[in-house]
């Protein structure tokens, strides 16, 4: 499922307009990225919640040299499922 399917999901369960919905979610995406670019962790209750991780610089290997390399430090970003998706998954995938 996309961006533009989901709006249009989410505008036909509101009786919305699609535009207006993908606006909203674009608007939504724009808050979340801003706010972990400030450093602090985003939690949509019983979704899930977005944070930032620094790894470690480490040393890695060139797969066609052989050759150590050193993989800088970086922040990924990591999301975690709360356990209230994870069951609502579950029991939509039991009544499939």
């Amino acid at each position: 499922m996309n961006k533009k399917e989901i709006a249009q999901a989410v505008a036909e369960r509101l009786v919305l307009s699609p535009s207006l919905v993908e606006g909203i979610v674009d608007a939504v995406h724009e808050e979340i990225v801003e706010a972990m670019a400030r450093g602090e962790r985003v939690t949509f209750w019983n979704f899930g919640r977005w944070e930032l991780k620094t790894t470690a610089a480490r040393v890695g290997r060139e797969f066609k040299t052989g050759k150590s390399v050193v993989i800088p430090e970086r922040n990924k970003v990591c999301f975690t499922a709360s356990p209230n998706l994870v069951a609502a998954v579950e029991d939509a995938m039991k009544t499939l």
